[in-house]
C-alpha cells in the first residue's frame, strides 16, 4: 500500500475517533446536566414545606406551613383567573386565613372568603 493511502486512512480513522469521542462526551455531559439540574424528584416534604408555592394563573401563592395541597381548580374568564384550592392542615382555619390575608395583602390578588365581599 502506498504511503499516501496509509496517511489518508490514518487521518480518516483519527477523524472518526475524535468525532465519536465528541459525541460520547456530549451525551455524558448532557445526562449529567439533566440529572443535576432537572432530574430531581419531588418529595412530599417539598410540597408541605412552608417555602412551597401553588400556581394560580401565571402567579404563585405560598403554601401554608405544614399544609398539604389536596386539590385545585382554576377558571379564566375575561382575563381574570379565579382559583380555588383545598389544603389539609392540623391548624385551625382562622390561622390559615390570617396567613393568607397577610401574605396576599401586598400582592395583585383579591382575597375573598365564602360569603364576604372582595377586599
Amino acid at each position: 500500500m502506498p504511503a499516501s493511502q496509509d496517511s489518508t486512512k490514518s487521518q480518516i480513522l483519527t477523524l472518526a475517533a475524535v468525532t465519536y469521542g465528541t459525541v460520547i462526551l456530549t451525551a455524558v455531559v448532557a445526562l449529567w446536566v439533566y440529572f443535576h439540574f432537572w432530574g430531581k424528584t419531588v418529595k412530599e416534604s417539598d410540597l408541605t414545606d412552608h417555602t412551597g408555592s401553588i400556581a394560580v394563573g401565571t402567579l404563585w401563592v405560598p403554601v401554608f406551613p405544614g399544609a398539604l395541597l389536596e386539590g385545585q381548580t382554576s377558571d379564566t374568564s375575561g382575563g381574570v383567573t379565579r382559583s380555588t384550592f383545598r389544603l389539609r392542615s392540623s391548624s385551625v382555619a382562622h390561622e390559615m386565613l390570617e396567613f393568607y390575608k397577610a401574605r396576599l395583602k401586598t400582592s395583585p390578588y383579591r382575597f375573598t372568603n365564602a360569603g364576604e365581599t372582595p377586599q
